[in-house]
C-alpha cells in the first residue's frame, strides 16, 4: 500500500506556519501515505502539546493568490470573493493538495491551527495550547477582522492585551 500511493499523488517537503505565521516546520518530509491527520499528529508532537483536546487541531490550507499570469478563477463570477482557508479532512494527502494548488496556479500556505471550537472553551494548563488558542482568536478577531467593533476602548484595550501577551517576556 505505501509503494502503491507513490503512484497516486507525489511526496512533498510541506512547510508548516502557526496562524501569526511563525513556521512551525520547514521541509517536513511527507510520503504519499502520510495523510493529514497524521502531518497534524507530528505537529502537535513538535509543539509538546499535552492537552487532551489536541485532536481538535488539524491542517488548514490558505489561499496565497495567483503564482503566475494565468487564474483558472479569475473568469468566475466568485472571483473577487475573499478566500477562506480550507481545513483537511484527516483522510486528505498534502501530496493531493500540492498538485491541486498547483494546476490552479495558485500560491497557498499549510497552516495549523485548531479546527474545532467546542464550548465552553475551559482554560488548559498545557501553556502551548493557551497559547495556540490565544493566536487563533486574535487573528481571527483582530487581523482578519472577523469581529467588529464599534468602541475605540474596546480596540485600545484588546490591542494592549495583544502587546502584553506577545511581548510578556520583555515587557
Amino acid at each position: 500500500e505505501e509503494i502503491m500511493a507513490y503512484d497516486e499523488r507525489p511526496p512533498v517537503l510541506a512547510t508548516i506556519a502557526l496562524v501569526d505565521g511563525t513556521i512551525l516546520v520547514e521541509e517536513l518530509p511527507v510520503t504519499p501515505d502520510l495523510n493529514a491527520g497524521k502531518v497534524a499528529e507530528i505537529c502537535a508532537q513538535f509543539l509538546e502539546l499535552e492537552d487532551k483536546r489536541v485532536d481538535t487541531f488539524g491542517i488548514f490550507v490558505y489561499d496565497l493568490g495567483l503564482s503566475g499570469e494565468d487564474d483558472l478563477v479569475a473568469d468566475l463570477p466568485t472571483a473577487d470573493l475573499p478566500r477562506t482557508p480550507q481545513p483537511l479532512k484527516d483522510d486528505d494527502y498534502l501530496g493531493d493538495q500540492v498538485v491541486q494548488w498547483s494546476r490552479k496556479k495558485r500560491l497557498f500556505k499549510f497552516v495549523f491551527k485548531q479546527k474545532i471550537c467546542v464550548p465552553p472553551f475551559s482554560p488548559s494548563d498545557d501553556p502551548m495550547m493557551s497559547r495556540l488558542v490565544y493566536l487563533q482568536a486574535e487573528h481571527e478577531a483582530m487581523v482578519v477582522g472577523l469581529l467588529g467593533f464599534e468602541d475605540e476602548a474596546t480596540v485600545a484595550e484588546l490591542a494592549a492585551t495583544s502587546l502584553v501577551v506577545a511581548l510578556s517576556d520583555e515587557f
